[in-house]
């Protein structure tokens, strides 16, 4: 196997570096983007659950009024 000149095995070493720090911004981005996601999804099935209630308690008054 060939070791590299001075120069080379630098360069190759900062390239690692930066491929593995750009890997890790990758992640936290797409982490974040993750959490985000499923903070809208439970936003999501909250808003649904509440207008489901919404629907029932409509129902009940208008029953009521029939009544």
């Amino acid at each position: 196997m060939k070791t590299d000149t001075k120069g080379e095995g630098r360069k190759i070493d900062e390239e690692r570096k930066l491929g593995r720090v750009e890997e890790k911004e990758h992640v936290m981005k797409t982490g974040v983007m993750d959490e985000m996601e499923e903070e809208e999804e439970e936003e999501g099935e909250e808003e649904e659950e509440e207008e489901e209630e919404e629907e029932e308690e409509e129902k009940e008054e208008e029953e009521e009024i029939k009544e």
